[in-house]
């Protein structure tokens, strides 16, 4: 029965602590959030878009793992750069172009990501169509040919999408904060603001109480004092 009323004191405790410091916690929401808020607009990430373009392998005999490798070596690339006249250097365009040789059979798909959908399907569709020149110039191979290339409007695919959740992780974050904020500060506060919390900590009756005199009440105090004096004047 003690253990159940206490509970129910800490409880209800608990949500005065909250409700006798809302401002806090109201502050803190807007602040956290409103800096969230901020740093979202200034920073938003951009979305970014992948193409895809694939080369078929008809040579006998040939490794696929060295021919998968290949399309993102220096080799090929920089015929790439050069032939788009791009500002952009070998180690940009690695960064961006990703391989994969399909498990049993002789097709590689070609993947490139960029800022742009329209540049992802240039680079791609270019790399697919200088990458036969190259291997057939380096390792003298020529049955390698271009499967199928990328699409603006059907093979670009947005592989990263910006959305505003740091907004809400912003505000939910102010709000634990202020909760927190709010109970540590009613933990140090030790002011007495109620006859229910005197009686609660001395464990004795209050029996009287004293109001709390300003400069206004002494003036309205006076006030009636000089009225109560004129009346009780007898005038002869």
């Amino acid at each position: 029965m003690n253990s159940s009323k206490t509970n129910e004191i800490q409880i209800k405790n608990f949500f005065v602590a909250l409700i006798r410091r809302w401002w806090l916690i109201v502050i803190m929401t807007l602040t956290i959030g409103g800096a969230g808020y901020h740093y979202f607009s200034d920073n938003q990430p951009v979305p970014i878009y992948s193409a895809t373009s694939s080369i078929i392998v008809s040579e006998d005999k040939v490794n696929m793992n060295t021919m998968n490798a290949l399309v993102s070596e220096p080799i090929v690339l920089k015929v790439v750069a050069e032939t788009l006249a791009i500002e952009r250097s070998v180690s940009q365009l690695s960064g961006q172009v990703s391989s994969e040789a399909v498990e049993g059979s002789q097709i590689i798909k070609v993947s490139v990501q960029d800022l742009s959908a329209e540049h992802a399907v240039t680079i791609a569709n270019t790399l697919t169509s200088v990458f036969p020149e190259v291997v057939h110039n380096t390792l003298g191979y020529s049955e390698i040919e271009v499967l199928s290339q990328a699409d603006l409007n059907q093979g670009v695919s947005q592989v990263f999408t910006p959305n505003n959740r740091i907004n809400y992780y912003g505000f939910i974050l102010g709000a634990l904060l202020g909760v927190g904020l709010a109970l540590l500060w009613n933990t140090f506060d030790t002011k007495l603001r109620s006859e229910r919390e005197v009686e609660s900590v001395s464990e004795l009756p209050v029996l009287g109480t004293v109001s709390k005199v300003t400069r206004s009440t002494m003036k309205q105090s006076g006030r009636k004092t000089k009225r109560g004096a004129l009346r009780g004047e007898t005038i002869v």
